[in-house]
């Protein structure tokens, strides 16, 4: 089953058309208002999706992918069950599950004053987002409340989100000491949530979109580990810390699976078959095989027959660096990043820089550096374009790297 979306006929006050959801599983067809907008020359008819690499258009897909995949999770649950209403069924489980939150956000909205922030309050206490969406919502609003009473001084009405307010919203990050990244992170999430609440005609003001309003961003730095370290950290003795142990396999397994960590702390037995992994992506939706590498066999093995017990993420991030210092991996790393507007040096220890995230982007760049075909290797890590896969993996420094190389040992 897979989610189509396309556009209604008739146009609301502003030109825009409601994008709809069409789904089809063993004769049984649903069509069902994403409550998302959108004027028709900014929609690809072919691809289903927003037109742009714009923060706003990615919003839209993003929000297309998830109400896609939770409309197909219901629809199949009701086929596989054999309900005999499932048209009314569906749509009632829809809004029962508040996938439609749009006019939720109206009617909580209305009868305040309407400012920016209490939007994202609101919308916060009545969106199903994930948990990590919902916590980078909740931290821009504290920080745009803090921005308010010390820095702004004036209330922040949706009126007032202007190039003013970015120009002085960047000093504020700056004077809070946060990382470029940081702050492009924030931008973001104000673009996206003004984004939200313009599409719902809370509100008109359209700057937040202009080129001028941009995420300010910078190459983040970022390591991986190659097939040897790999090995290495595998094959380091243990010795009486069951959790260190089960920690580092599952680390292990993860660089030869390249899944995101939620799918990895998903995956149970039920989804390990003879010769592959076989199991529903979280964030799409869709069925994705994996192959059993040989150490995620012994690894399966070992742990009769699933992967190691899955741990919070704080938690595995913590003691998987505590491992990889116990494995000597000690080696002194410099990089430097913009924080509070000026450029600063870091030196860090490598195991100080090893994360769950470590495990995906290892082994996304371990298969690259192989020559396996770049689609395949994206089919695996989720990436939708090959622009933001070589971009994940920094092609261009291995690529740059190999040619000279050929050229000075010619």
């Amino acid at each position: 089953m897979k989610a189509r979306f396309y556009l209604s006929s008739k146009l609301n006050s502003d030109g825009r058309a409601t994008i709809l959801l069409f789904l089809s599983s063993h004769s049984k067809r649903v069509t069902v208002s994403t409550g998302n907008v959108i004027k028709p020359t900014n929609w690809n008819y072919n691809s289903q999706k927003a037109r742009g690499g714009t923060i706003e258009a990615s919003s839209l897909n993003n929000q297309l992918i998830n109400f896609g995949t939770k409309a197909i999770n219901i629809l199949t649950n009701l086929v596989e069950t054999n309900h005999p209403n499932i048209n009314d069924e569906f749509k009632r489980r829809l809004k029962e599950n508040d996938v439609i939150v749009y006019k939720h956000i109206q009617n909580a909205i209305s009868g305040s004053s309407g400012t920016f922030i209490e939007f994202i309050e609101k919308y916060i206490t009545t969106c199903s987002k994930s948990k990590t969406t919902l916590k980078e919502y909740s931290g821009i609003q504290k920080i745009l409340k803090k921005f308010q009473s010390t820095f702004f001084k004036k209330q922040l009405s949706f009126e007032v989100i202007d190039f003013e307010f970015y120009d002085l919203f960047i000093k504020f990050c700056e004077k809070q000491d946060y990382s470029l990244n940081t702050i492009g992170r924030h931008i973001k999430s104000i673009k996206t949530l003004m984004g939200i609440a313009e599409a719902n005609e809370i509100h008109t003001n359209s700057k937040y979109r202009n080129k001028r309003f941009k995420k300010p961003i910078e190459e983040s730095f970022s390591i991986h580990l190659n097939e040897d370290e790999i090995s290495n950290l595998y094959n380091f003795p243990i010795l009486n810390n069951s959790t260190f142990e089960r920690v580092r396999d599952l680390f292990v397994a993860a660089c030869w699976l390249g899944v995101r960590i939620s799918d990895l702390f998903a995956i149970t037995e039920n989804h390990i078959f003879e010769n592959k992994i076989s199991f529903r992506v979280k964030k799409t939706g869709e069925y994705l095989d994996l192959p059993i590498h040989p150490t995620v066999r012994e690894i399966i093995k070992k742990y009769k027959g699933s992967l190691p017990p899955k741990i919070s993420e704080q938690k595995f991030n913590q003691i998987i660096k505590e491992v990889a210092k116990l494995a000597g991996f000690n080696t002194k790393i410099s990089y430097s990043i913009t924080k509070g507007g000026k450029l600063v040096e870091t030196v860090a220890s490598k195991y100080n820089l090893i994360s769950a995230h470590t495990a995906r982007r290892s082994f996304a760049t371990n298969m690259y550096v192989r020559g396996i075909p770049v689609q395949i290797i994206m089919s695996v890590t989720g990436h939708s374009t090959e622009r933001s896969f070589r971009t994940y993996i920094k092609s261009n420094r291995f690529d740059a790297v190999k040619n000279l190389n050929e050229i000075f040992n010619f």
